[in-house]
């Protein structure tokens, strides 16, 4: 799977090739290159979830463990609301009621999400990249560069290289495999969907510190 490989590279920061002038590029480069798969992931599961549920409940007999798995997907994928009311049909099966639900379903893409102004973001996938972000560190490191006297690139590729570290740390916690030929859970495509989400905003804050320094000096 491209995106283990991906998040193995960028956790393994020892590897860095020497094409990239510094930490920044490196660092702006790897998120590019995974941001487009959690969610590409997330959604050909939820098909294949979906499409075996709703066969299961065609035939009357859907299991909790199918209902399970995908109400784990669901969750902060899908309004509060949203999410509340597949739940429900699940328990009573309401089939015309979660045909509906479940066909004309958008997922919230936590990276998507992240990027937009703050009041158009959903609670939902805010709540869960904001928990990231504080469990990964980043507020520590934002908080240490904010007090540093040198706030020139070589201190953003130092905080940077912590980051990174923090995010090694995190996915072990998480038991992130990182074997390419391992597959990803829903809630772990999710996480690592949030994850970064949290990247880009810890460098998007960096700059903005360093953009209102010089804008008094």
């Amino acid at each position: 799977m491209l995106l283990i490989k991906k998040l193995r590279e960028y956790c393994n920061y020892s590897e860095r090739e020497k094409r990239y002038l510094n930490t920044i590029e490196f660092t702006h480069t790897s998120l590019y290159l995974m941001a487009e798969s959690p969610m590409e992931l997330r959604l050909q599961t939820f098909n294949e979830l979906r499409d075996s549920y709703l066969n299961a409940l065609n035939k009357g007999e859907p299991t909790d463990k199918q209902g399970e798995k995908l109400l784990e997907l669901l969750d902060r994928s899908v309004s509060e609301s949203l999410f509340a009311r597949i739940k429900s049909a699940m328990n009573f099966r309401c089939k015309n009621t979660l045909i509906g639900l479940l066909t004309d379903i958008e997922l919230l893409s936590m990276i998507e999400e992240g990027r937009k102004p703050l009041e158009k973001r959903s609670k939902e996938t805010e709540a869960v990249i904001s928990f990231v972000y504080r469990r990964l560190g980043f507020d520590n490191l934002e908080k240490e560069f904010t007090i540093s006297q040198d706030k020139g690139d070589a201190t953003v590729d130092v905080i940077l290289s912590k980051a990174r570290e923090n995010v090694a740390e995190y996915c072990c916690a998480l038991h992130i495999p990182m074997n390419e030929d391992d597959t990803l859970s829903p809630f772990l495509l999710s996480q690592i969907d949030a994850l970064i989400a949290a990247n880009e905003r810890l460098i998007k804050n960096l700059r903005r510190i360093q953009f209102d320094c010089r804008q008094k000096s």
